[in-house]
């Protein structure tokens, strides 16, 4: 099996409140090969923050997919036109600025869990017209619209959208898969990812499980390879595709009530078989079982914040180890470290449009009136620094000057590290690891 590029969606580690550039350090720092932004930050309109984006992660070996799409030309909830079409041309032109082929598109809605919503047959005749007028856009810039499995449409309805459009795969648009929102719309992971394959371009790679609940079932999003879904199965597909895709894994809290034992509800899933729907019922009874067993669990939304960092930092460890080829006979066991990231410029953009160091910068200059703090570079938690001051929490930070800039540091520095800025993930810098020769083998 050909190796995959295993990354992180930024949507997972939004309760730590990481600007653009602590998120590709958290990747670094965790070993993640690079971030899905599937909503663009705030700073997306300043082509200065995206060029120092692109550089940051071109020199760091970490790819960037970008987000901010939309497919479906009205309110689901309402059916009320709107016009995507000028923020569609903004983010593919991001994207296409960045050097990435990916827009995540995803225009929300719990269409069929509201009787009030417009039909699903109508929505996707405005898809259809909203994913042809996209198409051009995209073509010439060279990005794929990645239509998200979210919870719009399924595999089947969407098939339908692309031809519908006018689409073909490895065109403009595609799909980015997610593989646990598939069970949320009733559909078997496996079966719906091959129904769609030919047109995946990116993914949400996330596990799951299918709970019995007293109105038929409750789907919830777990740790991956601790759910049932088959990721391994999955991933084994999306090897035989001739493109290069990436594996960005997501996880959240919270759950998702699926009344199948209402008539009405099961009926707005028309494609949905008596096979398939055999096949939920087995993931179903594997999910009981799991639960009991103390080895599932579901997360609520509200717990979801302290357990993020842990649950993300361990998928993306099991997924390097599912997506990855085994070594080599001779080969180094522990292959080596990358580049060292230029860690100076970490938080250069957190606070506005222009860069820390620049004279010229609005935010420097509410440094200097003291009205606004800057996010401390690492080199600010160094320990043992002479500068250094004990702070609540027992680690030594050097204090703030207003007339400071970051200060450049090294990948070495920062492994000694004992604590960092508010908005960094509040644990303790892992060990320094031995060097060694060889590569990773993804």
């Amino acid at each position: 099996m050909k190796p995959f590029k295993v990354g992180i969606d930024a949507y997972s580690l939004k309760p730590l409140e990481l600007d653009p550039f602590e998120l590709l350090d958290w990747a670094l720092l965790n070993d993640a090969r690079g971030v899905q932004f599937s909503e663009p930050p705030k700073q997306a309109e300043d082509r200065g923050f995206l060029a120092e984006l692109r550089d940051y992660a071109r020199q760091n070996g970490l790819y960037l997919e970008w987000g901010g799409g939309q497919h479906i030309p009205c309110d689901p909830m309402t059916g009320a036109a709107k016009d995507i079409a000028a923020g569609n041309r903004r983010v593919a032109e991001q994207a296409a600025f960045l050097g990435t082929k990916i827009v995540r598109s995803c225009s929300g809605g719990l269409m069929r869990w509201h009787d009030e919503a417009p039909a699903t047959e109508q929505l996707l005749e405005a898809t259809a017209r909203g994913l042809a007028a996209a198409a051009p856009v995209f073509r010439d810039l060279g990005v794929v619209l990645a239509v998200e499995t979210h919870f719009e449409f399924t595999t089947f309805e969407l098939l339908r959208a692309f031809d519908e459009s006018g689409a073909e795969p490895d065109g403009p648009i595609g799909i980015c898969l997610d593989t646990m929102n598939l069970l949320t719309m009733l559909e078997e992971p496996v079966a719906a990812a091959r129904r769609v394959l030919p047109w995946v371009a990116a993914t949400h790679v996330k596990d799951g499980g299918l709970r019995f609940a007293p109105r038929g079932w409750e789907s919830f999003p777990a740790e991956a390879g601790k759910g049932v879904v088959d990721l391994a199965r999955i991933v084994e597909a999306l090897a035989s595709l001739p493109r290069e895709i990436t594996l960005s894994i997501e996880d959240h809290g919270g759950a998702f009530d699926l009344p199948v034992y209402d008539p009405e509800f099961l009926a707005k899933f028309p494609d949905l078989s008596v096979a398939e729907l055999a096949d939920l019922v087995r993931i179903a009874a594997r999910t009981e079982e799991a639960m009991r067993a103390g080895a599932l669990a579901v997360l609520d939304r509200p717990h979801w914040p302290a357990a993020c960092e842990a649950r993300v930092t361990s998928a993306s460890a099991t997924g390097r180890r599912a997506s990855s080829p085994p070594p080599a006979p001779g080969s180094p066991i522990c292959p080596g470290p990358r580049t060292s990231p230029a860690f100076s410029r970490r938080s250069a953009w957190a606070g506005g449009p222009s860069r820390i160091g620049s004279p010229s910068s609005p935010w420097r200059a509410r440094m200097r009136t003291g009205t606004a703090r800057p996010v401390p570079s690492p080199s600010a938690a160094i320990a043992g620094s002479p500068r250094a001051e004990p702070d609540s929490s027992g680690s030594r930070r050097r204090p703030w000057s207003p007339t400071a800039g970051p200060t450049p540091i090294s990948s070495s520095s920062f492994r000694r590290t004992s604590g960092r800025s508010s908005g960094w993930p509040r644990k303790r810098a892992p060990p320094r690891r031995p060097r060694r020769t060889g590569r990773r083998p993804f």
